[in-house]
């Protein structure tokens, strides 16, 4: 989540954002963590927008949708990828 905040991306050929809206990740980071709604959302406030982030990232996944559209595109993004590094070497 703080990958550019930290001028991590610099360390990457690639960046992807994953992006969900607020409410399921603020459900997944309650299952996951056994956190409280609140205490989610004042991490999520705390970090960047999905907007600025966007402006670092080389490419976005929207992680809604069914798993088979998400499946498809990070496949799609997959292929990118490697096209692109079959280019570059």
């Amino acid at each position: 989540a703080i990958l550019f905040e930290n001028g991590g991306q610099h360390l990457c050929d690639f960046t992807i954002l994953v992006t969900a809206p607020q409410d399921v990740r603020v459900k997944r980071v309650m299952a996951r963590d056994g956190a409280t709604a609140a205490e989610v959302r004042s991490r999520i406030q705390a970090q960047w927008t999905d907007e600025k982030k966007i402006g670092y990232s080389d490419s976005v996944i929207s992680n809604t949708g069914s798993l088979a559209q998400v499946r498809e595109r990070v496949t799609q993004l997959y292929l990118h990828i490697m096209r692109r590094i079959r280019l570059e070497y």
